[in-house]
């Protein structure tokens, strides 16, 4: 695989499309060089940050689910998004924070974006450095 490159993936918002975008994910890991734990971390983080976004939405709210990951030969970035997403009644701050602390322990950063749009943003970095 190149040293630099990009995939994207647009799935309907439902639940049952993050299994198949933990999956595609975990797999591109594991072809650019991760051994199987920084693989996992990024499959449970793209998880994470899925389920953070769809739980986040009103709910019958439909939309668009996008995930982007540019690699290079130090870091993927990984850019997970709920287009068309209206935002439903205030969610557990608590479950949000959970979530974010999930994400960061798995990777080198995380960041919330755009949470209060119809286009919220979850932003992952994680380092190829040692796999």
């Amino acid at each position: 695989m190149t040293e630099r490159g990009e995939v994207s993936l647009r799935l309907p918002a439902e639940p049952d499309m993050v299994s198949v975008a933990r999956l595609t994910f975990a797999g591109l890991a594991s072809r650019l060089g991760f051994d199987f734990d920084g693989a996992e971390d990024i499959r449970t983080a793209v998880t994470e940050a899925l389920s953070l976004l769809l739980r986040r939405a009103a709910d019958g709210a439909k939309g668009t689910l996008e995930v982007a990951v540019i690699w290079s030969p130090q870091a993927l970035e990984i850019t997970v998004r709920h287009r068309g997403a209206t935002a439903g009644a205030t969610r557990d701050r608590g479950e949000t924070a959970i979530a974010v602390m999930v994400m960061e322990a798995l990777t080198d950063s995380a960041a919330i974006e755009d949470w209060a749009t119809d286009c919220p943003t979850v932003r992952l970095t994680k380092s190829r450095l040692g796999g």
